[in-house]
């Protein structure tokens, strides 16, 4: 795969995000879904569990086989991120180094920021490992949300007095 284009740069820039046309090869998604489902059926720590107890987070998978940092450091991965980046592109292994099981009956969190302000030289890449929809609790993305002013809050944004008054989240 190649870099982005000046025009998906662009709308990157103005969204937020960018769903990249390019995947994982099909035997490389069934290793890493196969390593996670290993790791939660294990319940190997570090782990987030739900208020009934089920563990719907790993933690520094990073760390738990050499698989997750080869296909961060893939092609499919490095490419387009030179393209917003640079050449000199780090993982960073503090901030959403994690494979979470998303339940949407289970997903209290309706609006979340990762961060306060957004900066532009980090960027999470996301990899849905099978098909994301609503029901079962995709990752809801608002284009330009990324731009909205520093808030005091991460989570439960929409209760904020000017952003429930915006009508962004039924954007």
């Amino acid at each position: 795969m190649s870099g982005l284009n000046p025009e998906q740069i662009r709308l990157f820039r103005h969204n937020g995000f960018l769903k990249m046309p390019g995947r994982l090869p099909t035997e490389t998604v069934e290793r890493v879904r196969a390593a996670i489902l290993k790791d939660m059926e294990r319940e190997a720590e570090p782990v987030v569990r739900d208020a009934d107890g089920k563990v719907v987070r790993l933690s520094q998978v990073l760390d738990r086989d050499p698989l997750f940092l080869e296909v961060a450091s893939s092609d499919v991965v490095l490419h387009p991120l030179q393209s917003l980046l640079g050449p000199n592109i780090e993982v960073v292994r503090n901030r959403h180094n994690h494979a979470t099981l998303n339940l949407a009956s289970r997903n209290s969190d309706y609006l979340h920021r990762d961060v306060r302000q957004w900066s532009r030289p980090l960027v999470t890449v996301i990899f849905y490992l099978e098909e994301t929809t609503i029901e079962n609790g995709c990752t809801v993305m608002i284009p330009g949300s990324h731009l909205l002013p520093g808030l005091p809050v991460l989570h439960g944004i929409e209760k904020q007095d000017w952003v429930e008054k915006s009508g962004i989240v039924d954007q």
